[in-house]
């Protein structure tokens, strides 16, 4: 899933229908990380490049939101934050806020 992701920031808008419940397997090493949803969205970075990046949380978060991912070679999404449209480079909030 991570393959082909440069370190960086990537942004993405909240949709509660791309989730999945993940089943904690417990155990000293749990492999959802303690996360219960995964997100699978389309991401764009601040060239606007779009790329599909799944994601765990803990709960579900607010539909509508815009995030920013936080992305690492290898671990995938190492962090996220709530930005507002605003604060989304141009070519990216190109594809996510709609303008209209």
């Amino acid at each position: 899933i991570y393959s082909g992701l440069a370190e960086g920031y990537y942004y993405v808008q909240v949709d509660n229908s791309k989730t999945k419940e993940l089943e904690s397997r417990g155990g000293i090493i749990d492999p959802t990380g303690g996360m219960s949803l995964s997100y699978t969205l389309p991401a764009y970075d601040k060239e606007g490049a779009e790329r599909e990046i799944s994601f765990g949380t803990e709960r579900e978060l607010r539909e509508g939101a815009y995030l920013r991912l936080t992305v690492v070679p290898v671990r995938g999404v190492v962090e996220w934050m709530e930005v507002q449209p605003e604060d989304i480079p141009a070519k990216a909030q190109a594809h996510l806020v709609d303008n209209g």
